[in-house]
């Protein structure tokens, strides 16, 4: 296999994955070649169907199980949890999705009451994470979501969200990602991976 300075790196990133401009440092070229190397591994490990691939969200990349093989492992492993989210928190978990990188601020103001609850929940879920602040007056910290909302989600990048309509954009309480007839906790399941075994 080419690229398996590359490969490696990925592999014991593991689910955090990296960047082009660490990967450019540890591997010694820049990044542009980074980038090239990491489209080569790509298609290399498609073309050979390995059961594992390159995703890429922003400026991350990392290595994970192909989605076919995922999703055979689903139903053979009991790996199975269930996450439930009040209507409550699916809002400001959608906000975050479609205005991150977001304020607790900013949550309330498009939804019209506190997000405390909510933050809490989704941070404890790990379907959202802050690690910088805003420049803002108090510098309030900033939210996004994270690889396990994808994960959850099915989705490859924040690219793959349905288009939110331009009244989503300027403001909004209502939600185009989740669907939901009442205020009664939805219940989701995914298949997560134990983290020691990334």
């Amino acid at each position: 296999m080419e690229n398996k300075l590359l490969y490696s790196v990925l592999f014991l990133k593991g689910r955090k994955g990296t960047n082009t401009k660490e990967l450019s440092l540890l591997l010694k070229i820049s990044e542009s070649s980074v980038r090239k190397k990491i489209h080569s591994l790509k298609d290399e490990l498609k073309n050979i169907k390995w059961p594992l691939e390159i995703k890429e969200n922003q400026n991350k990349v990392r290595l994970t199980v192909s989605k076919e093989i995922s999703l055979q492992l689903s139903k053979t492993m009991d790996k199975t949890i269930n996450i439930s989210l009040t209507k409550s928190v699916l809002e400001a978990l959608t906000v975050i999705a479609y205005k991150q990188p977001t304020t607790k601020l900013n949550i309330e103001q498009i939804r019209g009451v506190s997000a405390d609850y909510a933050i809490s929940k989704l941070l404890e879920y790990e379907l959202i994470e802050s690690n910088e602040r805003s420049d803002l007056p108090g510098r309030p910290r900033l939210y996004v979501t994270t690889e396990i909302f994808l994960e959850l989600f099915d989705l490859d990048s924040l690219e793959d969200l349905p288009k939110a309509s331009i009244e989503f954009k300027e403001k909004t309480q209502e939600t185009t990602l989740f669907l939901y007839d009442s205020d009664e906790e939805e219940k989701i399941e995914v298949n997560k991976k134990e983290k020691k075994n990334e």
